[in-house]
C-alpha cells in the first residue's frame, strides 16, 4: 500500500479502506462477546441517583482495559498501520492510549437514560454502566468535536486512528468529520458550525472561516481511518439493533527526534491557537451547553 499522505497534509485526516483481515476483525468481535454480557451493563436508577460510583473513572483505564485483555497483534503489528504511524508521526513514534468503543443500540439502553441524556451534547454512557464493566467506552453519539479535548494543555503532536471491526452504514453510527477543519485550530465547545445553501458545513473561530463538504465515513470491518487532533469530528446515535464495537488509538510523535515530520508540516498551517489550556471553559458553566447538539439535526 502506498501512502504519501497528501490528504492528511491538506484536509487533515486519511481513510486507508480496508487495511485490517476482517476474519481477524470478526475473530475479536467474538471474543469481546464471549467475556461481556451486554445485556446486563447498567446501574439501577436508584443506585445511580445514590452517586455511590461516581467517583469511579468512566472510560477504560490501565488496568481496566478490556482490548489490552485481547488478541489484537492483528492490528498492532500490521505493517500498513506502522507504515502509517511512521509516515505521519516519523520514527520511534508511541501508542498513547487504545480502547474499544461501543455504539450502543436504543433497545439496551433504560427508558430513564434515553430521556435523561436526549439531545446532550455528548452520550457518554459510561457513568451509567456497572463500574467492573467500563473498560469499554460505551456511548449513543456526540457532536462535533476534537480530540485534543483530551489532553487540552499539550500541542497537536498526536494523531487518532479509527478501525471498524464490523461493517457500518449509515445506520450504524459512522462517524461524522469536516475536512480542513483543523487549520483554524484548538478550539471550545460548543463549535460555531452551520450548513449553507450549499450543503456545506461552515465552519468558524474568530474571523477565520472554512466552507468544507461533510465526510461521512463508512467502510466495511477492517476499515482504517485517521485525523488530527483539531478535526472535528462526531457520531448520530446508533440506529441498528446490533452494537458499533471499534477500536480507537491514539499515537503520539517522538518530539525529539521527529521535527519536520508529516504531522510537523501539517501543523504549520494551523491558523488558529495549538492548544487549549483548560478542558472546557463553556462546559464548565455548570453545564450550560448540555443541551446543545449540533450532529443531530443533520440529516
Amino acid at each position: 500500500m502506498k501512502i504519501n499522505n497528501i490528504n492528511f497534509l491538506n484536509n487533515g485526516y486519511e481513510k486507508l479502506g480496508n487495511t485490517f483481515n476482517k476474519k481477524e476483525c470478526w475473530r475479536l468481535i467474538k471474543s469481546i462477546h464471549k467475556v461481556r454480557n451486554f445485556k446486563n451493563l447498567f446501574l439501577s436508577k436508584n443506585i445511580w441517583l445514590s452517586k455511590k460510583y461516581k467517583s469511579v473513572k468512566q472510560n477504560p483505564s490501565p488496568g481496566r482495559n478490556l482490548l489490552n485483555k485481547l488478541e489484537t497483534e492483528f492490528i498492532f503489528e500490521n505493517k500498513k498501520l506502522k507504515k502509517l504511524f511512521t509516515n505521519i508521526l516519523g520514527k520511534s513514534y508511541r501508542i498513547l492510549d487504545a480502547k474499544l468503543v461501543m455504539g450502543v443500540p436504543e433497545y439496551m439502553i433504560p427508558a430513564w437514560i434515553l430521556k435523561y441524556t436526549k439531545n446532550n451534547h455528548t452520550v457518554n454512557l459510561g457513568e451509567f454502566i456497572k463500574p467492573k464493566l467500563r473498560d469499554i467506552t460505551y456511548f449513543r453519539g456526540i457532536d462535533f468535536h476534537q480530540d485534543i479535548i483530551d489532553y487540552p494543555t499539550r500541542d497537536a503532536d498526536f494523531v487518532t486512528a479509527y478501525i471498524y471491526l464490523e461493517k457500518v452504514d449509515s445506520k450504524s453510527s459512522p462517524l461524522y468529520l469536516i475536512p480542513k477543519s483543523h487549520r483554524l485550530g484548538a478550539d471550545y465547545y460548543p463549535h460555531n458550525i452551520k450548513k449553507n445553501n450549499s450543503n456545506k458545513m461552515v465552519y468558524k473561530v474568530g474571523k477565520q472561516k472554512i466552507i468544507s463538504n461533510l465526510e461521512i465515513l463508512k467502510g466495511q470491518a477492517g476499515s482504517l481511518f485517521i485525523w488530527h487532533p483539531f478535526i472535528l469530528h462526531g457520531t448520530q446515535p446508533h440506529k441498528k439493533d446490533t452494537a458499533r464495537i471499534s477500536v480507537r488509538i491514539l499515537a503520539e510523535k517522538n518530539r525529539r527526534i521527529n521535527v519536520g515530520c508529516i504531522l510537523d508540516k501539517t501543523n504549520k498551517k494551523i491558523v488558529g491557537k495549538n492548544k487549549l489550556n483548560i478542558y472546557n471553559k463553556e462546559l464548565n458553566k455548570e453545564g450550560k451547553n448540555k443541551k446543545r447538539n449540533f450532529i443531530n439535526k443533520l440529516k
